[in-house]
């Protein structure tokens, strides 16, 4: 066509993506007449497709998509750790085609245990932030282990994330996934593979101790599980970090329903690859998150924000008090720890600190924001107070 021999797409390369005008009005991906450019996935070279079809970020060093056999970020997973610091930096984000993004994403399990949950006495169950995935908690989850006698760790995907990526995310089938996993570990150490007929009976055999430990949205999520009696029949404990602001409901503020409202409207503006992109830069711009942990526990498993109004939509729905009071009642001994950077958002923290009453103990990491659990100077600080909940108690021990 006339605009074709304008605007030749080997020679309209933007980013990585050849730009069609006109040339093909029928996007090759889903055959819809969205948007008015068509885009060449670096990858496979599959071309004519709309933004949506080519809009699913990998993050790569130098902006570089090997054509190996591998997607762009999985050819990068036995990088050496001496070179994760330069990878960090020079780390940029490609939008490919869905095919691509998702071919080498292992779906076959969905949820890792670190150490021997059957024989462990405490048993972490990790979960992650909202586009993260399993792999956020990896090296905690290690370092717990390492470091608490007679323990173990899982990790798990939630729907939409990971290895579950294709799944609906919403708070009911989160919240499922994450009492499914904790129930099956729990029951498995007790003995109880076969499954207990009520919460009641998991609660009563004389299984190891679970804690939960969520970030971010997980933290969110975990509290909304809190109002549900299966959460304080499997779990003795819980350490809510991130999640001091207050989202949905009546404990959403002006400023937190202006955020997520722009945050629903920079995801409809610049797609999927601009937001991990931000993130990629912010992760530059901070000098103090641990580049090599960031990079093998973000960067190299990738970010998953195909349905990330969901996810805003999962917080917007939070009434985290409520659950908090439910869960740290008198005398169930059910501790909660609430971690959060002293520049984060903590508009909630009041609130959350009445619901647990004397259950409850806040950390504020001084000079920390929302990504304090990455940051070099504050990991230890996190594995010493998750590891304060292995012991149980009534009370915080000063």
């Amino acid at each position: 066509s006339f605009c074709t021999l304008l605007v030749p797409h080997e020679m309209s390369k933007s980013k990585g993506r050849a730009l069609y005008f006109f040339s093909s009005p029928k996007c090759t991906g889903c055959g819809t007449l969205k948007g008015w450019r068509r885009y060449t996935c670096p990858q496979c070279d599959a071309a004519g497709l709309c933004w949506d079809c080519c809009d699913y970020p990998v993050i790569v060093p130098g902006g570089q998509v090997a054509k190996d056999g591998g997607d762009g970020y999985q050819c990068l997973v036995n990088a050496t750790a001496a070179s994760e610091g330069a990878r960090v930096k020079d780390a940029a984000v490609r939008g490919l085609c869905k095919s691509c993004r998702y071919q080498a994403v292992d779906t076959t399990a969905s949820f890792e245990q670190v150490g021997d949950c059957a024989t462990a006495e405490v048993v972490y169950v990790f979960v992650h932030g909202g586009g993260a995935s399993r792999a956020m908690f990896r090296e905690h989850a290690a370092t717990i282990t390492a470091r608490v006698a007679k323990s173990a760790a899982v990790l798990l995907d939630l729907p939409g994330h990971g290895a579950k990526y294709a799944e609906p995310c919403n708070a009911l089938a989160c919240i499922g996934e994450i009492l499914r996993v904790a129930r099956q570990v729990k029951q498995s150490a007790s003995g109880h593979a076969g499954g207990a007929s009520s919460p009641d009976d998991v609660k009563a055999v004389n299984g190891p101790r679970m804690v939960y430990v969520g970030g971010s949205l997980g933290g969110y999520l975990g509290m909304e599980a809190m109002k549900l009696g299966d959460f304080g029949s499997i779990f003795d404990a819980a350490a809510i970090l991130c999640a001091a602001q207050g989202v949905g409901g009546s404990d959403a503020g002006v400023a937190a329903r202006v955020g997520l409202n722009a945050m629903g409207g920079m995801i409809a503006s610049v797609g999927k690859t601009g937001v991990v992109r931000a993130m990629v830069s912010a992760a530059k711009a901070n000098k103090h998150l641990d580049d090599g942990l960031v990079w093998r526990t973000s960067f190299t498993p990738g970010m998953f924000f195909d349905q990330s109004s969901e996810q805003v939509a999962i917080l917007q729905g939070t009434q985290s008090p409520a659950g908090v009071s439910a869960f740290a009642q008198p005398g169930s001994g059910h501790r909660v720890l609430f971690m959060y950077g002293s520049s984060d958002h903590s508009s909630m923290q009041p609130a959350l600190n009445a619901a647990a009453g004397s259950l409850g103990r806040t950390v504020i990491v001084s000079g920390g924001d929302h990504f304090f659990t990455h940051d070099t100077r504050f990991f230890d600080l996190v594995v010493d107070e998750l590891a304060a909940l292995a012991k149980p108690g009534e009370a915080w021990s000063s």
